[in-house]
């Protein structure tokens, strides 16, 4: 015959270990993913909504902190800031780090802006390695007036 204290134990483990299950699936298919075809879309948004001269700030991380002011003027990209290092500082070279990231990365989170450039990602690049997981955001997007 099972005890009082026994019952207790076992229902009490079965709720913890039921829950953890619960919540380690959940997390599973909470983590967003994302595809060429909507990286595709969110470029041609950006082509196409593209000012002819603006400037904006990348902050890039994956190891140590980057932030790199950018200016294009009719397509000539002009840089100002703490570059050590920081690559890419320019839009193009984000979705170009994006596609390689949908394509081989463990888990990614992106965010568009309305303007389809990628106003934030964080990539955890695998699963096993510690450390590897970088971002950037795109702040301050301003249309230059001529």
């Amino acid at each position: 015959m099972f005890s009082s204290n026994n019952y207790i134990s076992i229902l009490f483990a079965t709720i913890i270990s039921v829950a953890f299950v619960w919540v380690f699936t959940s997390l599973q298919f909470m983590r967003a993913t994302h595809t060429i075809e909507e990286l595709d879309a969110n470029i041609a948004k950006w082509n196409n909504n593209e000012p002819r001269n603006y400037s904006y700030k990348i902050v890039k991380g994956c190891m140590f902190l980057h932030s790199i002011n950018v200016t294009n003027i009719g397509g000539n990209l002009s840089y100002s800031g703490n570059e050590g290092g920081a690559n890419p500082a320019n839009i193009a070279a984000l979705f170009k780090e994006l596609r390689k990231a949908i394509n081989s990365a463990h888990s990614l989170q992106i965010e568009y802006s309305s303007m389809g450039y990628p106003k934030s990602y964080s990539v955890d690049w695998s699963n096993s390695v510690v450390d590897d997981e970088c971002f950037a955001t795109v702040e301050l997007l301003a249309d230059i007036r001529e």
